[in-house]
């Protein structure tokens, strides 16, 4: 029986390769001893071992077999069970789904198809071809997909895959731009990752979404209407202090400031709320009313922002050209008005720390003209060093408003003060050149004007020297008050270690 000549062949530990090749036409030729599908001839002429199934995959491959047609013929063999390609699905499998054996870059076909555990097979064995392979085409390799939570046959979750592992998406945009990758929106912030690449942003954080939009000139309306669940509706482009989706909604352009104005009251929204949530929006500085008075400035005394006509009772004086000099020994203000209504007159008022101010002078108004009236007021008494100086306006139903600040250095001639050194770590010196003999006072205060120490000093003719301790004060800004008998000073330093 010709049938159990490999048993005994095998048992007698005989080399059947060298059997065939003395005898081509040996029965034992076309047997199959191991059971793994291809014959011995074919095994030994390919360098196998026809005793040994394990090998089956390298005489199959090496000698042109069709692997699929022998485990067709015999599902038992095997071949059936082998994984030849080294994919990480066997032979049977592949065959079953139209597969090459023999071909490992289409073992994702066959694994999807045949429901296989792809993260399962790279767990049990991380070498096979399928860890490095992308199944679902998604961008990202299964092996970091699976090691990350996402599942390899499901492209819709390549960007969770991506951000979790901490992977570079511009980088592997920029090595394969075809890769899927780069029309995906991975921050879903409405600007695919390939556009926010080539502008410099950053694809997994959806906060910079504005700066790729503008910068690639997308059309953000259009975007937020396709989906209006995007980053994009609730940032603001433009910084105008309105949403893009409710500047797209009200006709705006969200990447262009000067028209917040028309979003904001079309949408109904407070802008003074907004302004007080964030001073630094464009809507601030805006004026939504076009009665003048930018927005921020009616919403810090209660006005309505879009209503003219509260602008309109609250510019009783339209100022013009304030300026304040000195004049030898005075500080001389002056002032126009282009126009004025109502107005009664205006208080003078003088300030030594830019906060606390007081009258020094009035001056009467003009009432209602429309005639360009000019105005000036001296300081008679004006304090050595600097002081800031603001004009009042006042109505004659009590209502007012103010100019800006100005401020001056009064140069008070014989008396040289100058401290130093500035900034001061432990001592401050105060020099004083004076021309007679008195006695003064200095003070320290603290940048909210409270007072932390006085001194009284007695001065001779000539230069004085008084050093002040500051060691025990924090680091931050003081003014120091020197009071004298004919003038006063005021000095800022800060205090450092």
């Amino acid at each position: 029986d010709a049938a159990d000549d490999c048993a005994a062949a095998i048992a007698a530990g005989l080399d059947i390769c060298a059997i065939i090749l003395a005898d081509p036409t040996s029965p034992l030729a076309t047997a199959d001893c191991d059971g793994g599908g291809i014959d011995n001839a074919t095994e030994c002429a390919n360098g196998g071992d026809p005793t040994d199934a394990t090998d089956e995959c390298t005489a199959a491959i090496a000698s042109g077999a069709d692997i699929c047609a022998l485990i067709l013929a015999d599902p038992t063999i095997a071949l059936a069970t082998l994984d030849c390609d080294g994919g990480g699905i066997d032979n049977a499998t592949e065959c079953a789904n139209g597969g090459d054996p023999a071909d490992a870059t289409d073992e994702c076909t066959a694994a999807i198809a045949s429901g296989a555990d792809i993260c399962a097979l790279i767990l049990a064995d991380p070498t096979i071809a399928l860890a490095t392979l992308d199944c679902d085409g998604g961008g990202i390799d299964n092996a970091t997909e699976c090691a990350n939570g996402g599942d390899p046959a499901d492209a819709a979750d390549d960007c969770a895959a991506a951000i979790a592992a901490g992977l570079d998406i511009c980088a592997i945009i920029l090595a394969d731009p075809t890769s899927p990758l780069a029309t995906a929106d991975c921050d879903g912030g409405g600007i695919d990752n390939a556009t926010e690449c080539a502008n410099g942003g950053d694809p997994a954080d959806a906060t910079d979404e504005c700066t790729a939009a503008i910068a690639s000139g997308a059309d953000i309306c259009a975007l937020i209407a396709a989906d209006p669940t995007i980053a994009l509706a609730t940032l603001d482009c433009d910084g105008g202090g309105i949403d893009n989706a409710t500047e797209c909604a009200n006709g705006g352009d969200p990447a262009d400031d000067a028209d917040e104005c028309t979003a904001a009251i079309a949408s109904g929204a407070d802008i003074c709320a907004l302004i007080l949530a964030d001073p630094t929006i464009k809507l601030a500085t805006l004026d939504c009313d076009l009665g003048g008075i930018s927005n921020e400035e009616e919403c810090a005394v209660g006005m309505d922002p879009t209503d003219i006509e509260d602008d309109i009772a609250a510019l009783p004086v339209e100022f013009s050209d304030f300026k304040v000099i000195q004049d030898g020994n005075v500080i001389k203000l002056t002032w126009s008005t282009i126009s004025e209504v109502n107005n009664d007159e205006f208080i003078v008022l003088r300030s030594e720390d830019g906060r606390n101010f007081i009258e020094i002078a009035k001056v009467k108004g003009a009432g209602t003209t429309n005639i360009t009236m000019h105005y000036s007021a001296n300081d008679i008494n004006p304090v050595c060093g600097e002081a800031y100086y603001k004009i009042q306006q006042v109505d004659f139903n009590g209502q007012w408003n103010e100019t800006n600040i100005i401020s001056i250095e009064f140069d008070c001639g014989d008396k040289m003060i100058r401290t130093y050194p500035n900034p001061v770590l432990d001592v401050l010196s105060v020099e004083i050149n004076s021309d007679t003999i008195e006695e003064g006072q200095i003070t320290v205060y603290d940048i909210r004007g409270a007072l932390l120490s006085q001194k009284l000093i007695n001065l001779n003719k000539g230069r004085n020297v008084i050093d002040l301790d500051f060691s025990n004060f924090e680091n931050n800004l003081y003014l120091i008050k020197i009071d004298l008998k004919n003038n006063t000073t005021l000095h800022k330093v800060m205090k450092t270690d």
